[in-house]
Parts: structure tokens; sequence; C-alpha cells
């Protein structure tokens, strides 16, 4: 066997055949051999008969002898003509028609977890999403699987960290604030808003940014703010403690503006 010769092998057991193309013949033996040896060989029935006849039960024997560009040509040919009944994907060189175990799934995940994405990789999912819109069917299953998922305080940390130092845009601000307008929250989500919130102190610049936006709303929206204010308390009588409260307030108001402080 000659190990730098490109082209199309079979692996022969008494039971069936395996047909695949290699870029060098020993090569691509040899690392059949590791996986079957280590009981992890993606064609379950090699993996069977490997298992059943040993490693000298196996022949591998190299068919045609071709050049790199033609090697999923000749793969795609012999497949068509021999019909192997070892391999699981019917198209060289793809995996169309080939599908997982729950178990190989599950083995693929759990060897991800912890493996940061590459930047390029990073890159392209997002110039790959860009401009796309979820139907309301994608945007439904989404929400649903979401519903009732809760954050480890490993992610709720990382989420923090990312977001330190980000500048919403004006247009993103905007829609947000669309986004919530006229939204009432569940007496549930806003006690769990209440509980959060407690006890956090704002930045000065957070409380200074704060108020100006509110004077801004407030002038802004001045008439609005009397109109709902009068309807809100329109026929409704202030106890005897909420009026001798106004009442004490307003003359300590007198009384200081009075003093001239």
């Amino acid at each position: 066997m000659t190990s730098e010769q490109t082209g199309i092998y079979t692996i022969t057991s008494p039971s069936g055949r395996y047909v695949g193309g290699a870029m060098a013949f020993r090569k691509r033996w040899w690392s059949h051999l590791r996986l079957l040896r280590k009981n992890r060989h993606h064609s379950p029935m090699l993996q069977g008969a490997f298992n059943k006849y040993g490693e000298n039960g196996l022949y591998f024997s190299q068919i045609i002898i071709c050049e790199k560009e033609n090697l999923t040509l000749y793969e795609q040919l012999a497949i068509d003509s021999l019909k192997p009944a070892y391999n699981v994907l019917k198209f060289a060189r793809s995996s169309l028609g080939s599908k997982h175990s729950p178990e190989t799934r599950a083995r693929i995940g759990a060897s991800k977890i912890g493996i940061p994405r590459p930047a390029w990789i990073i890159e392209r999912l997002r110039a790959s999403k860009f401009g796309s819109k979820d139907s309301p069917e994608t945007l439904a299953k989404k929400s649903a699987g979401l519903r009732g998922l809760k954050r480890s305080p490993e992610q709720i940390e990382n989420i923090r960290r990312g977001l330190i130092g980000r500048v919403v845009s004006a247009e993103t601000r905007k829609k947000i604030s669309e986004a919530g307008s006229g939204r009432k929250l569940s007496p549930e989500h806003a006690e769990i808003a209440r509980t959060a919130a407690l006890g956090l102190k704002r930045s000065d610049e957070d409380r200074h940014r704060k108020s100006i936006a509110l004077k801004a709303f407030c002038e802004k929206n001045a008439q609005l703010i009397i109109d709902r204010n009068r309807s809100v308390h329109l026929g409704k009588k202030r106890s005897a403690e909420t009026c001798a409260r106004i009442s004490a307030a307003m003359k300590a108001r007198s009384e200081i503006k009075r003093n001239g402080n």
C-alpha cells in the first residue's frame, strides 16, 4: 500500500463492505483502525463487523487511484455501483440524509460545553442573521422554550459584564420605549422587579440623567399630567389624617419661606 496515493478504497468483511475516498490510503486506513479499536467508529455496521470478526477479519483494498480533484466523483460512482452496506452516508463527502442518535447528539453537546467560539465564527453567524426576521411561529416557539427558564448566577454575571460600558443608540432606545408603551406588568412580574430593585443604589450620573429626563417629560406633557391627575382624583375624598398631613406640610413650607430659607 502506497501511503501517498489518492483514490477510492473498500473495507470488506464476511458480511458487508464499506466504500470511502482517501487523500492518502495508509493514513486513512489507520484512521479507521484507531476509531474501530476505541469502539467509536461513525459507521455502526462496520464497528459491529470489527467487534464480531476482529481486526484480521477486515480487508482494506484500493480499487481506484485518481487525482484529488476527482476524488468525490469516483467515490460517488463507487457508492452507486457497489451499494456498500456499511456506509451510513449515501452521498460522497456529504452528511445529507444522516441523523445522529440522541446519545451522539448529547455527547457532541457535552464536548462543546465551556469551549468559546472563535471570533471569525461569531462574526459569520452575526453576518448571516443580519437583516433577517423570525416568523411569528418561530418567535412563539422561542418564547415557549424560554418561558419559566431561569438563568444560572454564572450566566447572569456573564450578561452583566457584557453590558458594562455598552451604549444603546437613540434608535434602539426609541424602539424599546415604543415596545413597552402601555404595557402592564403582571403582579408576579411587578413583585420580582420590586424585589430586585430593593436596596439598589443608583449612581450620581444615573440619578442626574433620570432627573433631566423626567423634567423634560413633565415640561413637554404638562397639560397631560394635570388632566391625568385630575381624572385620577376626581370624586375622591381625602381622609382626615391625609388632610391634616397636607395642612402640616403646607404650614411648614410657608414657615420656611417666611424665614427666608
